[in-house]
């Protein structure tokens, strides 16, 4: 019994302690798994910022020769002393540079031309010559051009004459300097009578004619004056650069690559340790990390060379990272209980779940804001270049106006007429610019009809065939049933002409482009992620060629207005920004989806028209016809004296009689005198005063009923309807207008009213 009591005494103790103890060790092997994983994040940064310091410190390195190469650019005839004064001042501070070397072009047949006047400014002996493969001078070779050492800023002169380029170690990074226009190293070389186990690194700076490099290889490689060139002693370049860092904990082995080696350790051509505090290069130890220790490697590219530097910590480096917070644990640990450790297991889950719910939603406000911004600023421009358009209009309509009526004037003077129709064709692109701005801005007037969208692309078939190349094929797939949409249909069919224009252009080499239409559905899941589109039923428009793609970069900037990856003078840029305008103008959604190499998938959306309405085919092109003057009365309201002026000669010449006004109160003095005769209210949609175009015209019908009316503007659907589309039976015409157009716009609107 005694023993039972003693037992039941001891046994609550008993089970705390061996559950402390349980705890404890646990807590323990933790934290030692904890400080281990700490030393590999230290070890990790250490690794990865000594790695970026020498990336920075050997691009650094190449700034002396920079500034040769820039030197040599502006005055490629520089007497020795003074190349002498500019390479001194180059490499201050740099004691690793060897040398600092230009090596100009010479034409084959220029060489003897050239050693002459070398000699005559510098050594009496100097000559061109090559080095066979074991670095011994020898005989010039046959070459089409040479790029002799002119100056070698060493005292022994060891390179001068030296024809650089004879073997493919330093050929193709010269060619690749001169070809892309930035500087190129060679991998480590051994110098001309240098010792057995010294490397070099060579650098290679272009120099053209100018400063600035040529846009195209072409000009590059005709406009090439030579090379500035940097003959850089490889340990000491690395020395320079591990020197005045903190402390180095273990070895370095350095690879130098034209790719990333499969075991860049065993290549390594220099090998930093601790023992000797500097870099070695020539015969190194082997490649034999130490047991119990740890190897990170890190790569980066400088001057085309492929760098790889692995870093090997030994035991000893470790140990002396490593803390004694883990015997901290277990001492503190003997004081927890089962409570406790239940408790931090479960504050700790759900941590967790808090700090993933946050990485969530921070993500979904990122990508929202980011849509956000990006609709702002495409509002943005498209609110400065509408703004713009209205008083750009006025300008071009007095410039083509009065080119116009020039003409007329000078049909018996060939040179003159030509100089005339010339500045007038050039107005009428003008306007083609503006009326493209105002797309993208959404401000061009619309003349929406019920669409069958089959019928209109179908017909549109032959017309872009003739449009691509021979080697570039239009595939059309026209879905079933596919529903009808209210729609400008000339602006629709100018929209995909752009887009297959696009696709052309992608595929220099031919291909296919499929135009498909079908219906499709968006959801409210789309919709969240696209917070500009309402969900419901749209007719689906896709274009997709297997063109060059676009990179991410260029997909974010595609719909800017002047933005385009061509050539200068290869197009505005303007394109995909007009079809963003019209698509978003007519309630619908663009999306693009491409990647480089791989195509490009346009898709347009357009709501689908649920009214029953018969569609209309597909949009009529207005074919020149004659212009037919007239003789009916015509009263011109235009606040601009300068636009009055030229659109009241139009139209005089073409028959008319015209009655001039200002404003809305000064027109209607005129109309509500009944001796007046008026046929037609010609007016501007945009007046001070207090009455604008609409105003003035209800009026103006109010006083005369059978008085007809004509729109016009340079800030076209201005004061139109909110969603910029013309009101039934209005007439508009838009600035800047030709003659001719002003007077079919004339004969519609009488005929209509008649």
């Amino acid at each position: 019994m005694a023993i039972l009591r003693l037992a039941r005494q001891w046994i609550a103790p008993i089970s705390v302690a061996l559950i402390g103890i349980a705890i404890s060790c646990a807590a323990y092997w933790m934290a030692d798994r904890l400080d281990e994983r700490r030393v590999e994040g230290v070890l990790e940064f250490r690794t990865e910022w000594r790695a970026r310091d020498l990336e920075a410190k050997i691009r650094l390195s190449g700034n002396a020769v920079e500034n040769v190469a820039i030197a040599m650019a502006i005055n490629p005839g520089l007497a020795p002393d003074q190349f002498a004064r500019l390479a001194a001042r180059a490499r201050l501070g740099i004691d690793h540079v060897n040398a600092l070397e230009w090596a100009p072009r010479v034409k084959r047949g220029d060489v003897a031309a050239f050693e002459r006047s070398v000699r005559a400014d510098g050594p009496a002996d100097y000559r061109v010559f090559d080095v066979t493969e074991d670095l011994r001078p020898t005989a010039l070779t046959e070459r089409e051009e040479y790029f002799p050492v002119r100056f070698d800023t060493r005292p022994n002169g060891r390179s001068l004459g030296l024809a650089l380029g004879r073997f493919d170690g330093r050929r193709i990074p010269m060619e690749k300097a001169r070809d892309q226009g930035v500087p190129i190293s060679t991998l480590p070389v051994r110098p001309i009578g240098a010792p057995s186990q010294q490397f070099v690194y060579l650098l290679f700076w272009p120099v053209y004619e100018t400063i600035e490099v040529p846009y195209t290889v072409g000009e590059r490689r005709n406009r090439f004056r030579g090379y500035a060139v940097g003959n850089y002693d490889l340990a000491a370049l690395l020395n320079t650069a591990l020197r005045d860092t903190p402390p180095i904990l273990g070895s370095i082995r350095f690879s130098i690559a034209a790719a990333h080696p499969s075991a860049p350790a065993a290549n390594a051509v220099a090998v930093y340790t601790p023992e000797s505090g500097r870099v070695a290069t020539g015969a190194l130890p082997a490649d034999a990390p130490l047991a119990g220790g740890t190897r990170v490697t890190r790569h980066f590219d400088v001057f085309d060379q492929h760098w790889d530097v692995t870093f090997d910590y030994g035991p000893a480096a470790i140990a002396e990272l490593r803390s004694n917070g883990a015997w901290g644990w277990l001492m503190a640990g003997l004081l927890l209980t089962a409570s406790l450790v239940f408790y931090l297991v479960h504050e700790r889950g759900r941590r967790e779940t808090i700090e993933a719910l946050v990485r969530q939603r921070t993500v979904e406000l990122e990508r929202t804001n980011a849509q956000l911004q990006q609709a702002q600023k495409m509002e943005a421009i498209g609110n400065l270049t509408g703004g713009m358009a209205h008083d750009f209009n006025n300008l071009l309509m007095i410039v083509i106006g009065n080119l116009e009526l020039l003409r007329d004037d000078i049909k018996d003077n060939p040179k003159i007429a030509v100089l005339a129709e010339a500045a007038l064709q050039a107005g009428a692109r003008g306007a083609e610019l503006t009326r493209r701005l105002l797309a993208f801005a959404r401000r061009q007037p619309l003349e929406p009809r019920v669409t069958d969208v089959n019928a209109l692309v179908s017909g549109m078939t032959r017309l872009l065939q003739r449009m691509v190349e021979e080697n570039i094929k239009i595939i059309l797939v026209t879905g079933p049933g596919v529903w009808a949409v209210m729609i400008d249909p000339a602006q629709l069919e100018s929209a995909i002409t752009n887009l297959i224009t696009n696709a052309r252009d992608a595929m220099p080499a031919g291909g296919q482009i499929t135009v498909e239409t079908r219906n499709t559905h968006l959801d409210e899941d789309y919709a969240a992620l696209n917070p500009e589109v309402v969900p419901g039923d749209f007719v689906l428009i896709e274009i997709s060629d297997g063109g060059v793609g676009m990179s991410p970069e260029t997909l974010v900037r595609a719909f800017e207005p002047f933005f385009t990856t061509k050539e200068p003078g290869s197009g505005t840029g303007l394109g995909l920004s007009m079809v963003f305008g019209f698509v978003k103008q007519s309630q619908g959604h663009i999306k693009i989806y491409s990647e480089e190499g791989r195509g490009t998938t346009v898709r347009l959306y357009l709501p689908r028209f649920s009214q029953s309405a018969a569609a209309s085919s597909p949009a009529d092109h207005p074919h020149e016809a004659t212009v037919t003057n007239g003789s009916e009365t015509i009263l011109l309201v235009e606040d601009n004296a300068d636009v009055r002026r030229v659109v009241s000669g139009q139209l005089a010449e073409l028959g008319y009689k015209v009655m001039e006004a200002e404003n809305g109160p000064a027109a209607m003095k005129i109309i509500c005198d009944p001796v007046v005769p008026i046929d037609l209210l010609f007016t501007d949609l945009v007046m001070p005063a207090g009455m604008n175009g609409h105003e003035l015209a209800r009026a103006a019908l109010a006083v005369r009923p059978a008085l007809s009316v004509l729109f016009t503007s340079g800030y076209p659907g201005h004061s139109l309807r909110e969603d910029d589309r013309l009101k039934d039976g209005e007439q508009f015409i838009s600035k800047p207008f030709r003659k001719q157009d002003l007077a079919r716009k004339l004969r519609e609107c009488l005929a209509a009213k008649s």
